[in-house]
Order: structure tokens, then sequence, then C-alpha cells
């Protein structure tokens, strides 16, 4: 995906606003008052994007214009996608293991532990019932576009 505000707001917003992070606990977004996950998960998110979209060339559509003017002042790069990964993957990698101790400890949650969130997420699955057609459907689908880009 290679927007980084695809990524956050089709990605990870709903995965931070789901039953079992910031919302369910308690922590809403209208509220300054409580810091419990949710501002600690977008924080995350918004770091670890950076981070993400810096390791891969075709993450950005900055990084692909980094590499357009590279070219125009006479670097030339031989294997432009290989040559970004190996030159980013350090940084980048330690970017993402380093990111969420580091704003744990300068905008910690309030909220450290979900002991209870296997019994929720076992509720909330029971409430939705089985997989229904139309999911499955769309499964199948996911599933044919993937195998066709990868194999197509």
């Amino acid at each position: 995906m290679p927007s980084t505000i695809a990524r956050a707001g089709g990605v990870f917003l709903p995965i931070i606003q789901s039953s079992l992070s910031s919302l369910s606990a308690g922590s809403e977004p209208d509220d300054p008052e409580v810091k419990k996950l949710g501002a600690y998960l977008v924080h995350s998110q918004l770091q670890s994007a950076g981070n993400s979209s810096a390791l891969f060339l075709t993450a950005a559509a900055n990084n692909l214009l980094c590499i357009k003017l590279a070219e125009e002042l006479g670097v030339k790069i031989a294997s432009p996608w290989i040559s970004w990964f190996k030159a980013a993957s350090l940084p980048a990698l330690v970017s993402l293991l380093v990111t969420p101790f580091v704003l744990y400890k300068i905008f910690p949650p309030d909220t450290k532990d979900a002991l209870d969130a296997p019994a929720i997420a076992t509720l909330k699955l029971e409430q939705m019932g089985p997989v229904t057609k139309n999911e499955w459907v769309m499964i199948g689908t996911m599933l044919l576009a993937v195998s066709l880009w990868i194999f197509g």
C-alpha cells in the first residue's frame, strides 16, 4: 500500500478504534483528560508509519521522488529497489523496534494491561456469529486478487 495516509486511515485506524483497543478501554478521542490507550496507539502508529515507509522504495511516493532527484543529479543506481532496501534496512528496523519503547517512556498509556482481552474477543466473535456467504465471497475475491497479483 504505497500511501502512508491509506495505511493509517484504512488499516490502522479501524484496528485502533476496534473493541479491543482504545474505545472499549475507555479512551475517548474527544476527552482531553483521558490518556488510557488510544493516544499511545495513535502516536505509535504515526511514528511507525514513517519508519515502515522508509524501509521500502515503493512504500511512499516521496521515496520514488528521491530516486528521481538523485538520478537528475547524476547519481546512478543500478538496482534502485534492492539498493534502497539495503541502505534503509538497519535504520528503519531499529526505529521500528525502538519507537514503541521510547513512546512508552515519554507518552505512557494509563492502561498497561488487558487481561480480559481474550474473553472480550471471544464474546465479540460469538456476537458476530458465523462467517456469512458475502464474507466468504469477499475472502475468495481477495485471495484471487492477491494470487493474480503475485503469479499473474
